[in-house]
């Protein structure tokens, strides 16, 4: 009795998710989110001491001084119900809780909002997620996913700092579920 029970909660939590899962995302046109300003500092070859003594990172690699690694990049979103423009960044030291750069999940503002930036080579990968994009019938989660090149230019300690190489660039809806 207790199998059958079990198997019939299951499929009413099921049946509720998937109804749950599909609100809000009717008629909801999610348009690209616009990249117009990205910057990256790679200070992997920075010292580890100086004469102070060293600065734990709470990283791996030990110690660092100098100008620590950072990333930041402005997110555009624009469409008849959402219009909203964010800077996101994170260094190394500094952000809370600390995370590898490239990496993330890194947090953007408040309310869910964050970006990953991964790298290979000069080409960049960043995906972006808004949790809460306003829809004409509710609200959706939506991820954000885009390929870009970078700029990059090196100091005689082979510290890099890279920009993207167009003035803008689009990140386009991968993923879009309805929440209530």
């Amino acid at each position: 009795m207790h199998f059958s029970v079990f198997h019939i909660l299951l499929a009413s939590l099921i049946s509720i998710a998937q109804l749950a899962s599909g609100q809000g995302t009717d008629g909801c046109n999610v348009p690209p989110a616009i990249i117009t300003n990205f910057t990256w500092h790679n200070s992997t070859y920075n010292c580890g001491c100086d004469d102070g003594g060293c600065l734990p990172t709470g990283l791996h690699g030990g110690p660092g001084c100098g100008q620590p690694d950072m990333v930041e990049a402005t997110f555009s979103q624009r469409s008849p119900t959402y219009n909203d423009t964010l800077t996101c960044g994170a260094s190394d030291p500094g952000s809370v809780p600390a995370r590898a750069i490239p990496g993330g999940p890194f947090n953007c503002r408040s309310l869910g909002r964050h970006f990953i930036f991964t790298v290979n080579g000069t080409e960049g990968t960043l995906t972006y997620v808004e949790p809460n994009f306003i829809c004409p019938k509710g609200r959706a989660q939506v991820t954000y996913v885009g390929l870009f090149e970078m700029e990059c230019v090196f100091d005689r300690f082979r510290n890099s700092t890279c920009v993207q190489s167009e003035p803008t660039f689009q990140l386009e809806p991968d993923e879009v579920v309805g929440i209530h």
